[in-house]
């Protein structure tokens, strides 16, 4: 006689998926040759997968841990990463780092929700006069960058790519 296997105590719900583990890095805009203009955004195409494209902003972009492993493997990116051009942004607030840093930051970030997360970062510094000018600065570039060029209110605004690295 075969014996029934007795189901054990019912499985808990499934795990959640682990989150991915952001990055920022710190694109600085390199200039266009031809029009000696700088590029106010870059195109990178890490595989052949269509649609697999990173897209950097000048100032810190928020990427994932994965699109990083195959950003840093492309040969334009590793030589902007010896030139300085870009970095790994490691700092956990924008509070940590020097003042005359964060305004060079916040002048070129473009991306909302990192300029956002600053703003909640620099609150309780909000009157501090070191902290004045930098907090105008994000103030200025939050209100830039969530227009259209026609000052409407937009997400993002778009940006003119460099070509693809």
């Amino acid at each position: 006689m075969t014996r029934r296997k007795e189901a054990g105590p019912p499985a808990g719900p499934e795990p959640m998926p682990e989150k991915p583990r952001l990055m920022q890095i710190d694109y600085r805009a390199h200039i266009d040759a031809q029009t000696a203009q700088p590029h106010i955004g870059l195109r990178i195409f890490p595989s052949k997968i269509p649609g697999n494209e990173i897209v950097l902003r000048p100032g810190i972009n928020t990427i994932t841990d994965e699109q990083w492993d195959e950003l840093k493997e492309q040969h334009g990116v590793k030589a902007m990463l010896t030139s300085g051009q870009m970095r790994v942004f490691e700092s956990p607030s924008i509070a940590k780092i020097p003042v005359y840093e964060a305004l060079d930051l916040v002048q070129r970030t473009t991306e909302i929700a990192v300029l956002r997360r600053w703003a909640d970062q620099l609150e309780p510094h909000r009157d501090a006069p070191m902290w004045k000018q930098v907090v105008t600065a994000l103030e200025t570039q939050i209100a830039e960058a969530s227009t259209d060029i026609h000052g409407k209110p937009a997400e993002q605004r778009e940006i003119r790519l460099a070509a693809p690295v």
